[in-house]
């Protein structure tokens, strides 16, 4: 998904759509990979709003029906900025 589309996600308050494209993105190669790598945005001195996503996205795909290696989630976490295992 392109940046400016999610923005628009963002600028209508569609949080919540925005994260159901993430996860039946996802829902639509499970099939077809042993792994899947989500990269997350990284915040700007003009966008603040990269870690909130980022955020959501780790929770859409905690609750995604697949099994989620919580270290992978944990990792992704800890890389923006919070501590292994917080939520």
């Amino acid at each position: 998904m392109k940046l400016k589309e999610a923005e628009r996600y963002l600028r209508s308050d569609r949080m919540e759509d925005l994260m159901e494209r993430v996860v039946e993105t996802a829902r639509t190669h499970t099939d077809e990979v042993d792994v899947m790598v989500v990269e997350g945005l990284l915040p700007t001195e003009s966008q603040s709003f990269p870690n909130r996503i980022n955020r959501a996205v780790v929770n859409a795909l905690r609750a995604f029906p697949q099994n989620i290696d919580p270290l992978v989630s944990a990792e992704f976490g800890a890389a923006q900025g919070a501590s292994p295992g917080a939520h």
